[in-house]
C-alpha cells in the first residue's frame, strides 16, 4: 500500500456494528456522532462540577466583571451583574442540555430535530495551536480539566497577592460606591446580567455536547446550575479586586489583566524579579487560555461541523466564524429537547421519517428564527453606528431574554397549529430512560456497567449494585 493510500484508508470515515464489523451509513451518520457508548461515559459528577472551574478560568472571565466598573458601576455591583447572569445562563445550559444527557446525541444532530437534517447549525471557531490537544478523546480529558484548575488559580491568586501588595493593602477602591445613578445606573445593571448571559450563548446552544459524555443524566446538573455561576463568581472577584486595586497603583482603574502586567514591568519597574514574576503569571494564562479554547470551542467546533474524529485531525486551522452578536440574537435554535425523539430519524434523508419535514427543511423554525432577531435587528444596528433612540438602545440590553421567550412562545404557537407529521399532543414531561444506542456494544442483551443497567431496547436503569464489564 503506498503511502498516499494509507493516508486515505486513515481518513476514510467507516462505522461499525457492535460485533465491529463496518456497516453501511448514509452521510448523515457515522460513529462520531451516533449516541455515545456507554464505555465512553466517563464524565462524572465531580468531573462536572471541576469542568466549569476549569473552563472559566481563563482571561476573559477574569475581566469580564471589571467591565462594568468602567461605566461607573460598584466593584460588587459589577460583580452581582457578573454573577446573575451566569446563573441564568448555567439553568439555560442545564436545561437546553437535557437531550443530550438523556439521549446522548451531540448538539448538530439534536438540531435536525428542529431545522431539519439539511441544516445543522455549526459554530466555528478554532485555533491551530490546539492542534495536538485534539488527538486526545473528550473522555479521557478529565485529567486536562483538573490540571488547568490548579495552573489558572495558582496565577490568578499570584496576581492578586501581588496587586494587592503594590497598593499597599488598601481596601479603599473594594467600598466605593457607584458613580451612577437613578435609570441609568439600573439600566446599567441590567444590561451587564445579560450580557453575562448572552457571553455563554455558545454554551447555552452546544450543551448537548459536553452533556452527552455523563455517566449518568443527572450527574451535569450540579456542575451546571451551581458550579459555573459559583466558579464566574470566584473569578470576577479576583479580576475586579486587581481591577480595583490598579487605581491605587497607576492612578487610573485598569480592567485588563495584560495591560496591568505590561504596566508592571515600565519605568522602575522593571527588574528582573518582575519580569520573571509576569512570565510566569501570563504563561499560566496562556496555558489556560490554550485549553478554554479547546473546551469552550474546539470541542463544539468538532461536534457540531466535522462530524468525525479523523476530521478534526485534517482540519486544524481558522475557519470562518459567526460573530457574537449574530449568536446572541439567535436563540430560536434552543429548546427542542423535551419530547420523545426517535433517534433513528435523525441519521437519514428518507422522507418517511419525521424530521424529513419539506425536503430535509423545517420552515417553521426559519420562520420562528427571523421572528425573534426581527425585535432586536434595530439595536444591532445601533451597535454598527446606526443611530437609534434611547428606547431602541436600552431594550437591546434585553435581546437574549426576549428573543429566547419570543422563539420558544412562537415555535410553540406554530406547533400547534401546524404540526409537524408524527407529533404527539400529550401533557407532562416527557422524558426517556437513559438511552442506548442500537449499535453500542452494551446494547446487546442485558448488561451492566458500573452501576447502571443495561436493557435492551435503548434503555437504562440505574441500580445499585457495581458489576464488572465482561465486554470489556
Amino acid at each position: 500500500m503506498t503511502f498516499l493510500s494509507a493516508v486515505h484508508e486513515k481518513l476514510v470515515v467507516r462505522s461499525v456494528d457492535q460485533d465491529g464489523t463496518h456497516r453501511e451509513v448514509e452521510f448523515l451518520d457515522n460513529d462520531s456522532i451516533r449516541p455515545t457508548r456507554v464505555k465512553d461515559r466517563s464524565w462524572t459528577q465531580v468531573t462536572y462540577l471541576a469542568f466549569w472551574f476549569s473552563a472559566t478560568a481563563n482571561v476573559s472571565n477574569l475581566y469580564a466583571a471589571s467591565t462594568g466598573m468602567t461605566v461607573g458601576l460598584s466593584m460588587w455591583e459589577a460583580i452581582a451583574c457578573q454573577t446573575a447572569g451566569q446563573f441564568i445562563a448555567g439553568c439555560l445550559m442545564a436545561l437546553n442540555g437535557r437531550g443530550g444527557a438523556m439521549y446522548r446525541i451531540p448538539y448538530p444532530v439534536l438540531c435536525r430535530s428542529s431545522f431539519g437534517p439539511w441544516v445543522s447549525i455549526a459554530l466555528h471557531s478554532y485555533g491551530i495551536i490546539n492542534c495536538a490537544f485534539l488527538l486526545v478523546p473528550v473522555p479521557k480529558m478529565r485529567m486536562y480539566v483538573y490540571i488547568k484548575v490548579g495552573i489558572f488559580y495558582a496565577a490568578a491568586i499570584a496576581m492578586l497577592v501581588w496587586t494587592v501588595s503594590l497598593a499597599g493593602g488598601s481596601t479603599h477602591s473594594l467600598s466605593q460606591s457607584s458613580k451612577i445613578k437613578g435609570p441609568e445606573k439600573s439600566w446599567m445593571i441590567l444590561k451587564f446580567i445579560f450580557l453575562g448571559t448572552a457571553a455563554c450563548g455558545t454554551f447555552i446552544a452546544n450543551a448537548a455536547d459536553l452533556q452527552r459524555y455523563a455517566r449518568r443524566p443527572n450527574d451535569v446538573l450540579w456542575g451546571q446550575v451551581i458550579s459555573f455561576p459559583v466558579s464566574n463568581l470566584l473569578v470576577s472577584v479576583m479580576g475586579c479586586v486587581i481591577a480595583a486595586a490598579s487605581e491605587s497603583v497607576f492612578g487610573e482603574l485598569m480592567w485588563n489583566p495584560l495591560n496591568f502586567l505590561d504596566r508592571l514591568m515600565e519605568g522602575d519597574r522593571y527588574t528582573p524579579a518582575n519580569r520573571a514574576a509576569c512570565f510566569f503569571i501570563a504563561l499560566g494564562l496562556v496555558y489556560s487560555s490554550i485549553f478554554s479554547a479547546i473546551f469552550e470551542n474546539s470541542i463544539p467546533y468538532v461536534e457540531d461541523s466535522l462530524y468525525s474524529a479523523d476530521e478534526t485531525n485534517c482540519c486544524p486551522v481558522p475557519a470562518t466564524t459567526l460573530p457574537p452578536y449574530f449568536r446572541d440574537m439567535s436563540p430560536s435554535n434552543e429548546g427542542s429537547s423535551y419530547v420523545p425523539l426517535r433517534i433513528p430519524d435523525l441519521y437519514t434523508m428518507n422522507p418517511e421519517g419525521q424530521y424529513h419535514f419539506l425536503r430535509g427543511w423545517n420552515l417553521r423554525a426559519f420562520a420562528v428564527y427571523f421572528i425573534a432577531v426581527a425585535p432586536n435587528f434595530y439595536g444591532f444596528l445601533n451597535k454598527m453606528g446606526v443611530q437609534a433612540p434611547l428606547s431602541i438602545q436600552r431594550y437591546y440590553y434585553v435581546a437574549y431574554p426576549t428573543g429566547l421567550l419570543i422563539a420558544f412562545s412562537c415555535y410553540s404557537v406554530i406547533c400547534c397549529f401546524l404540526p409537524p407529521e408524527g407529533m404527539e399532543r400529550s401533557k407532562g414531561w416527557k422524558e426517556p430512560e437513559d438511552y442506548i444506542d442500537e449499535f453500542d456494544r452494551a446494547g446487546e442483551g442485558l448488561r451492566s456497567i458500573e452501576g447502571i443497567e443495561v436493557a435492551e431496547h435503548g434503555r437504562a436503569v440505574e441500580t445499585t449494585e457495581k458489576v464488572e464489564k465482561p465486554w470489556a
